[in-house]
């Protein structure tokens, strides 16, 4: 009998262990578009509590969008475990579709889809190349998996060939990176949801549930081609409507201006003080220093030091950065074509009779508007149709032949500050829009 009591005792006791264990490993985060996501592999939950992954919670993920949609102040994280999410649900529907992966393979492509947004500087794309000489924040991603983020070398090496495009399986590439990708999926959802704007309101359930591997390809079921179309048109509209909007673009370069000019006044000795990564950042001489001072920067570096040079002696400095906290933003005319050199002249010398020589670089703006939504030609989404033939998405869908073909995916944009845009008899020469 005592021995049979042991035993029984032996036996709970380990069950007791093995479920304290399993809600230890166990992470369970509330996500307001989609619901509870699970977090069960413990390599997942190291790579999430990392400090420079803990940092995107800290990086609005729509940048100085919420100055025109006040909802849009969700962080980059958001984004990256919603990816993280749908990744891994459709790794399940491939599971059950007997699509063969391994198990490293499937964790380093939820590493890969984690991480894929974590070289984001502050602002996110409102500062995309401003703050670093690695240039975009794909490449900074891979160089910060690379580097600073501690994981077994085999997963490593498999997420940062996924995540680089390179794995020898392409639909794993596909899957961080494509024109149906899951990090297209998850903000597309996200941001519509965040800012309000039903146009980007996707079938994503769908399009999860019919996406396939063909040939060692991304694909999707025939039947999802109606998703597809909307998928692509919400892409569109979001463009044109949120990321492209013209205020947001305004709030964008002029950040982006003010930051120019405060480097700019600090690297010539003027009496700017710098936040403290900003200015490790800047004095950082090798590339590892640089890498580990770019992997601290944050929303809040940036809002401090325009809080601080709100104060500068320089009137430039100041000026912008007032202008920015206070919203009082450069008008931005949306145009048809690019404005001429003359009238670009007439506004060059207009600023700078009014702020001094070399106040143009700062106080005017001009450029073009590409909407890149989707490529016939390159990498383009594929479709498995019934007969089991592989074509592209324009080949099968006149629709997406006409979207991608035929509507204006290019406009120009002029910013000018206020003094200017009250002048009617300067402003009649442009042509709305």
């Amino acid at each position: 009998m005592p021995l049979l009591f042991l035993t029984i005792l032996f036996s709970a006791g380990l069950t007791v262990y093995f479920a304290i264990s399993m809600v230890r490993r166990l992470k369970v985060l509330n996500d307001p578009v989609y619901g509870f996501i699970t977090l069960s592999d413990e390599l997942l939950l190291e790579v999430l509590d990392q400090p420079v992954v803990q940092r995107l919670r800290r990086i609005r993920q729509m940048g100085l969008a919420h100055l025109v949609y006040p909802g849009a102040t969700h962080h980059r994280l958001l984004h990256a475990l919603g990816t993280m999410h749908l990744t891994a649900r459709t790794l399940q529907n491939f599971r059950d579709q007997d699509i063969p992966f391994t198990t490293e393979e499937r964790l380093a492509l939820l590493v890969a889809t984690l991480l894929h947004d974590v070289g984001h500087g502050p602002f996110s794309h409102a500062l995309e190349g401003a703050l670093s000489e690695v240039g975009s924040h794909e490449a900074l991603s891979a160089l910060i998996l690379e580097t600073l983020i501690p994981l077994p070398e085999e997963i490593r090496s498999k997420a940062l060939h996924m995540l680089q495009g390179t794995y020898p399986v392409a639909w794993f590439n596909h899957m961080v990176a494509s024109q149906l990708d899951m990090d297209r999926l998850d903000y597309l959802g996200r941001d519509s949801f965040f800012t309000g704007v039903s146009e980007g309101v996707i079938g994503s359930e769908r399009i999860l549930s019919l996406l396939t591997v063909s040939d060692g390809l991304l694909a999707i079921e025939e039947k999802g081609i109606y998703s597809v179309e909307k998928f692509l048109l919400a892409r569109h509209l979001m463009y044109w409507q949120v990321y492209l909007h013209k205020t947001v673009l305004s709030a964008e370069f002029h950040l982006l201006n003010i930051l120019r000019l405060a480097r700019t006044l600090w690297k010539q000795g003027e009496a700017v003080s710098m936040p403290h990564n900003l200015e490790r950042l800047l004095i950082a001489s090798t590339p590892r220093e640089k890498l580990e001072a770019f992997a601290q920067l944050d929303d809040a570096d940036i809002s401090y030091g325009i809080k601080m040079w709100a104060g500068s002696k320089d009137p430039w400095l100041r000026d912008l950065c007032c202008r920015l906290l206070e919203r009082r933003l450069f008008k931005t005319f949306i145009l048809p074509t690019a404005p001429s050199p003359e009238l670009l002249e007439t506004l060059r010398n207009r600023v700078t009779n009014r702020l001094g020589q070399g106040a143009d670089s700062y106080y005017l703006y001009h450029g073009p508007l590409i909407n890149d939504y989707y490529h016939c030609d390159h990498m383009p989404i594929l479709v498995r149709t019934k007969k089991g033939q592989l074509l592209p998405a324009h080949r099968i869908s006149p629709t997406i032949d006409a979207l991608a073909r035929n509507i204006v995916t290019q406009k120009y944009f002029v910013m000018i500050p206020d003094f200017l845009a009250r002048d009617e008899q300067l402003t009649e020469n442009f042509s709305f829009l």
